[in-house]
């Protein structure tokens, strides 16, 4: 076999040959990485033309190849992209810094509206011997789309205003209640301090059955009122978050035979007939008193004031392995089915 005797223009050619082939694979790779960039990428040469861009930036910006690559970047998309902040990054910052990050420019496209976006831009340099050294500047410029990012954070922002606004105004009527209820104590307790002395005789004089009776209700309406009174005390400190709750063993039959005495005069006044079944002996639980008797209290007005004329009201507890069921049912219109999962709000 005749060996093949190398010139130096075969040399050169051979070597030429390598040096294509590599710029080929390396332009390959580049191209790969900038299409797997999950963030609009454009890699921009002299005069600030585009060399290439990536998958991203086409699909976020509505655009194609054709009218994106070889062209000034402030031209793409009819000038869209003339955009001052833009000019001075790249053509001022830029060139000083030979990178700049996460600077947001916002700026509305005629096409796809308002952009906010986030830019990230490092400047290369690629050295070519034409004869002598050129130094060619190349800015890979990353843009992240942070428009969706922006409004949630601002519905966050008002969401959040808009809390501490409800939790002042909560604040601020329960500041109210509070001095309402504590205002209300006082000429309560005196009602209560005089009737008493009246039932007892220490009035000095003896009192009729008949104003025994009267002023017994007046004692017991007093109570009540006493009880609404420290029902709206617990209710804003509840919204304050400062309930205290004082547990104690509570026999649940007589707190709920109570809760149903105390609304007889409603209940007369309405025709209700009123079921209880509640067997004797149930055993005590341990819970707060007074906060069950506010609920008990709500459940029972509610049966009573949605229940038409004439309509039947069921109470009713028994005790079911380790719980205490208790049922309060009326014949009345009901809690619409759209508003029931809001029960407990």
């Amino acid at each position: 076999m005749k060996k093949i005797k190398r010139t130096k223009e075969t040399k050169q050619l051979f070597k030429n040959q390598i040096v294509e082939q590599l710029e080929e694979t390396s332009w390959t790779l580049v191209k790969t990485v900038v299409d797997t960039t999950p963030n609009p990428f454009l890699i921009l040469g002299p005069e600030l033309r585009v060399i290439v861009a990536n998958k991203f930036f086409y699909q976020t910006f509505k655009t194609s190849p054709k009218k994106t690559e070889g062209k000034l970047i402030y031209n793409l998309g009819n000038n869209q992209w003339n955009i001052p902040k833009l000019r001075e990054l790249l053509e001022k910052i830029l060139p000083e810094k030979i990178y700049f990050k996460n600077f947001e420019v916002e700026h509305h496209f005629p096409k796809i509206g308002k952009k906010i976006m986030l830019l990230n831009a490092r400047q290369i340099y690629e050295k070519r011997e034409i004869p002598k050294t050129i130094v060619t500047p190349i800015i890979l410029l990353v843009i992240e789309d942070i428009t969706g990012l922006r409004k949630k954070q601002k519905k966050a922002i008002l969401m959040k205003n808009a809390l501490k606004k409800t939790r002042t105004e909560l604040k601020q009527r329960s500041e109210v209640i509070s001095l309402a209820s504590h205002q209300l104590r006082t000429p309560l307790t005196s009602i209560k301090w005089y009737s008493e002395k009246l039932l007892k005789g220490e009035s000095g004089e003896e009192l009729t059955p008949k104003q025994k009776k009267y002023i017994g209700e007046v004692y017991q309406g007093n109570e009540r009122m006493i009880n609404l009174v420290r029902n709206l005390l617990n209710v804003s400190r509840i919204e304050m978050s400062a309930l205290v709750i004082n547990p104690k063993p509570t026999d649940i039959g007589k707190l709920i035979k109570e809760v149903i005495k105390e609304q007889t005069l409603f209940i007369q006044e309405k025709k209700h007939e009123v079921v209880v079944d509640i067997p004797e002996g149930l055993p005590k639980i341990s819970t707060d008193p007074e906060l069950v008797r506010m609920i008990f209290q709500n459940l029972f007005g509610n049966a009573i004031e949605y229940t038409p004329s004439g309509g039947k009201i069921t109470c009713a507890a028994e005790k079911k392995d380790n719980k205490m069921i208790i049922g309060i049912k009326d014949t009345g219109i009901g809690i619409p089915e759209k508003q029931q999962s809001q029960i407990f709000q």
